[in-house]
C-alpha cells in the first residue's frame, strides 16, 4: 500500500513539475520528502530535498521530516548535522528556533 501511495506521489510530483513546469512551494516539497520518508525511502527523499532546497526555501517540515525520521532509520549523526543547519538558518530567538531541537539534545542519543 505504501508503494502505491509513493508511486501516486511520484506520479503527482512529475506532473506538476516535468509536465507543466511549476515550482513547488515549500509545503509540498515537505509533503512530499515526508511521504517518502513514510515509504522509507529516505535516499529518495535526501536527494529531492537537496535537488531543491536551493530553489526551494525549506521550511521547519521539510527540516523536521528528516530530523524525526532519520534516527529511526539509523542515522542519528545525520539528524544532529540536520539540525545543525537548520539552526544555523535561524536567527536566535526568533519564533522559528522552538520548532527545533537543540543538537546537544541530539547528541545524547549517541
Amino acid at each position: 500500500a505504501a508503494l502505491q501511495r509513493t508511486q501516486s506521489c511520484w506520479a503527482f510530483w512529475r506532473e506538476m513539475v516535468d509536465r507543466r513546469g511549476l515550482i513547488p512551494s515549500d509545503t509540498t516539497l515537505a509533503c512530499m520528502i515526508e511521504a517518502l520518508l513514510e515509504a522509507r525511502n529516505v535516499e529518495d527523499a535526501l536527494a529531492l530535498f537537496q535537488d531543491w532546497k536551493a530553489k526551494v526555501a525549506s521550511n521547519n517540515h521539510s527540516y523536521g521530516a528528516f530530523i524525526s525520521a532519520w534516527p529511526q532509520h539509523g542515522y542519528i549523526r545525520k539528524a544532529v548535522e540536520l539540525t545543525e543547519e537548520a539552526l544555523a538558518r535561524v536567527r536566535p530567538g526568533s519564533r522559528q528556533s522552538k520548532f527545533f531541537l537543540a543538537p546537544s539534545a541530539l547528541k545524547q542519543l549517541f
